[in-house]
């Protein structure tokens, strides 16, 4: 009797831990539509896992020079002069974090770029890519600070 009586307290207790389960988190869907002007832009390079010298950062104050992304997957890159270069269109989609497009970018040679939005209003997108030479190995990360008008 004393068998029986653990065995319905320890079957009774397993299945009081299964009843337990955590309820998932519903996932927010990252929109990034609108307007996200070029911020700064930067390069670090690395020659052999070291930093490499020729890293380098420029801020843009040139108000041209924007990604407009639509919620339909189509968006358009402007990052030189409007006056005599059309923005020019490619697609795009989410992915977890990562933001996957048509075609590389100016300021984005990749086509997998890690995004992170950083409030309301601020979003950077980072890329790297790896390349080898005369037996050296070189990895470029590109970053792109965007803000949202």
């Amino acid at each position: 009797m004393k068998d029986l009586y653990r065995l319905i307290t320890i079957s009774i207790f397993i299945f009081s831990l299964s009843a337990c389960k955590k309820e998932a988190k519903p996932v927010t869907a990252v929109s990034i539509t609108g307007k996200w002007m070029i911020n700064k832009y930067s390069a670090t390079s690395y020659k052999n896992g070291v930093l490499s010298p020729t890293s380098y950062s420029y801020n843009v104050s040139d108000t041209s020079q924007y990604y407009l992304f639509d919620n339909d997957g189509t968006a358009f890159e402007t990052f030189l002069d409007p006056n005599f270069v059309s923005p020019e269109l490619f697609y795009y989609h989410i992915s977890g974090s990562n933001l996957i497009l048509s075609r590389t970018l100016a300021l984005l040679p990749e086509t997998t770029c890690i995004i992170t939005i950083q409030g309301t209003n601020q979003m950077v997108l980072q890329g790297s890519y790896t390349y080898q030479t005369s037996g050296d190995v070189f990895k470029v990360v590109n970053e792109v600070d965007l803000s949202k008008k």
